[in-house]
């Protein structure tokens, strides 16, 4: 049965998604997003080709080097702002997966997959008949190898690898293409900015399609070959062959990506001292919330700050004053704690984003968020 099928005949909100129909449901999802994203960037990349060899030199000519190097700005502006734009756009209109109990899409498969639960209501969405797979052995934390205890360490894993990718093609990218076209500090102005709306159009392109050819398992080989990943073969998933990230797996006795049971936690019942999860991401919300508008008020308090517009920067003030109290006023509620009662590890807003998720210290992995009414 297809996905697209199955999640319209679920009869009642509390049905729950098998994990590998949600796992292959997001990756089709997700192959779509980024299909629609690769044709928009090559054809924002050959536009900035184009413009840049036949165009920009007959536009610029009419005006003086001022005005040139202002239309710049849009020039390094428009890409990014048309890409962010195909990613709203995919968030919205693409066919993602819905949590069963509040409708709310599912963008990612972390951390539903391994946690099993929504991101968005903390409802158990996911239901898993296999049983534990064994084979997979935990590799030691840093205190652990401190203290010359046996085992294995490891600082990468397969998601490491995937998002590093573009770290590896970008700077061999830029500095390619600026000694093709020559660039240096005795050109003339316009046909500098003319290279430089040609370098970025290859880049453009080369950004979004050249990581995606660096195979994973390439990377491991040579990650192996470096003695940045040990040869052993308990670091591996034995389901899917993956690395599984190490944190996640500790905190879910999951494998970050296929979702099978890799190791047995210790079953820690609710108590009244854990923290509720809806009060924690309302606090979180709220902390997201107040930086997206002290982004946005930003701009205006310089702008104030040079017309000496006073109670443009009192009114100012006041608007992000009251976001601050918000803030304390949702933590205090959310009776979030300075430090972990286990091990003594601070907070921080990591931390917190950690509970959200998994319901765990990022550090020791010892529960703090209840369970119950999360459909447990």
């Amino acid at each position: 049965m297809s996905n697209r099928s199955s999640y319209r005949k679920i009869p009642h909100i509390t049905q729950k998604i098998n994990r590998q129909d949600f796992r292959d449901w997001l990756h089709q999802a997700s192959a779509s997003a980024r299909m629609r994203t690769n044709i928009l960037a090559w054809v924002i990349g050959l536009a900035y080709l184009l413009v840049g060899a036949f165009f920009w030199r007959e536009w610029m000519a009419q005006y003086d080097l001022k005005i040139q190097a202002f239309w710049m700005l849009p020039v390094f502006a428009a890409w990014p702002a048309l890409l962010g734009f195909a990613a709203l756009f995919n968030r919205i209109f693409g066919y993602w997966p819905r949590c069963p109990t509040c409708g709310k899409k599912i963008h990612a498969l972390l951390p539903t997959l391994a946690s099993k639960r929504c991101p968005h209501c903390h409802a158990l969405i996911l239901e898993d008949t296999h049983a534990l797979s064994p084979g997979y052995l935990l590799p030691l934390t840093m205190e652990e190898s401190l203290e010359k205890k046996p085992g294995y360490t490891l600082s990468v894993d397969t998601e490491f690898l995937r998002e590093v990718r573009i770290i590896l093609v970008t700077p061999p990218l830029m500095i390619a293409l600026f000694l093709a076209f020559g660039l240096n500090h005795d050109m003339e102005l316009e046909l500098m900015m003319a290279a430089i709306v040609q370098i970025m159009g290859i880049a453009i392109i080369g950004m979004v399609g050249l990581p995606s050819l660096i195979s994973i398992s390439w990377m491991t080989h040579v990650c192996r070959f470096l003695q940045l990943i040990p040869k052993e073969q308990v670091i591996y998933c034995p389901e899917c062959g993956c690395i599984p990230s190490a944190s996640i797996a500790r905190k879910t006795g999951c494998c970050s990506e296929c979702g099978i049971k890799l190791l047995e936690l210790a079953n820690e019942p609710d108590t009244p001292d854990m923290l509720d999860w809806h009060a924690v991401k309302r606090y979180e919300t709220g902390k997201s919330r107040s930086a997206i508008i002290a982004a946005a008020l930003y701009p205006v308090f310089l702008l104030g700050s040079l017309l000496k517009c006073w109670w443009l920067l009192w009114m100012i003030g006041a608007m992000y004053a009251v976001t601050i109290m918000q803030d304390f006023r949702l933590k205090k509620l959310a009776r979030i704690p300075k430090k972990c009662p286990h091990c003594s590890r601070p907070l921080a807003q990591s931390a917190i984003r950690s509970l959200i998720h998994y319901g765990r210290c990022s550090r020791c992995s010892r529960k703090l968020v209840r369970d119950e009414g999360a459909g447990r």
